[in-house]
């Protein structure tokens, strides 16, 4: 039935891409509730935004001239459609990325949605690398009650008194 393949693509982008307004409203409602979970990592959050993104580009296809593929206002469409996706991915993020979305979104211009992406990966890294996690055997030490004060001129006299008031909460020594 279709001579060029083109015909066929036509064909079928006017069949299925019709607008739905009803699904369009629930993806842009399930985007903008989007945020990070603790459990969550930046890249499992940042696929879910980018699943999404890429089924609303189906249902609102840029804005252009047909006739230009060079025309400026897909250019500009593009760049605000980016624009927005970085503040989106921002926003959404654990609170301890703060600093880093203050200091991206202070930048002229603001880096591109894939900088930003790498920069908050680079910093995840940085993180939860500083975080530290007690070993499961020295978990089990606790201070003995007590005041606390004491010895805190001397620095050796200090640590040896903490030392002291380490006791294992399992055994008792």
């Amino acid at each position: 039935r279709y001579k060029k393949a083109k015909d066929l693509w036509d064909a079928l982008k006017k069949k299925f891409s019709q607008s739905d307004g009803p699904k369009i409203q629930r993806l842009k409602t399930e985007l903008h509730n989007c945020r990070q979970k603790e459990v969550m990592t930046v890249s499992s959050y940042f696929s879910k935004l980018t699943q999404l993104w890429e089924e609303i580009d189906v249902h609102e296809p840029l804005v252009g001239c047909t006739a230009d593929q060079k025309c400026s206002a897909v250019k500009v469409d593009v760049q605000r459609r980016l624009n927005d996706r970085l503040h989106l991915f921002l926003l959404g993020l654990l609170p301890k990325f703060s600093s880093l979305r203050t200091v991206l979104l202070s930048q002229t211009p603001p880096p591109d949605l894939d900088r930003g992406f790498e920069m908050v990966c680079t910093e995840e890294g940085v993180l939860d690398s500083m975080a530290v996690t007690p070993a499961p055997e020295l978990s089990a030490l606790a201070l003995r009650g007590g005041d606390n004060s004491a010895g805190r001129g001397d620095g050796y006299q200090a640590y040896r008194n903490e030392k002291q008031r380490l006791f294992c909460t399992h055994c008792k020594k």
